[in-house]
């Protein structure tokens, strides 16, 4: 456990003490891995961008009531769509198709549901903190 961290300052050691062994850290040390972790965590997101992209039960019982055609043209769209959306740190978003929108948990790469064309012109989305139009 690292102790005394607050106390970094002109290349003083700090030291780290664990039930069997005692080492010293200097201040550049745990700067260099404080911005290790910081950089790990970064990367973190793009880890789940990597993750295919999902439908919930309820955006699949939504796609195939509405008559949306999913191909995979508008599936590489929507994953792009959603990539930009993560990119610039958003939650959950909408996605704004010619057709169609998505509602979208970008942390989760779920599809939460879908609304078509006709239904979007007196809809309201609540609970987005962003949108990407297609």
């Amino acid at each position: 456990m690292i102790q005394n961290v607050n106390s970094l300052s002109g290349g003083r050691p700090i030291s780290n003490t664990n039930s069997q062994t005692t080492r010293t850290y200097t201040a550049q040390e745990l700067a260099f891995e404080q911005l290790l972790k910081n950089r790990l965590s970064e990367v973190q997101p793009e880890e789940q961008s990597q993750k295919k992209l999902q439908f919930s039960k309820h955006a699949s019982q939504r796609i195939e009531q509405r008559g949306i055609v999913m191909d995979s043209q508008k599936l590489q769209s929507l994953e792009e769509a959603i990539g930009k959306a993560r990119m610039k740190g958003a939650k959950d978003v909408v996605v704004i198709g010619r057709d169609e929108a998505y509602i979208v948990n970008v942390p989760n790469n779920t599809v939460i549901t879908t609304v078509s064309g006709t239904e979007m012109k007196d809809n309201i989305f609540t609970n987005i903190d962003s949108a990407v139009i297609l």
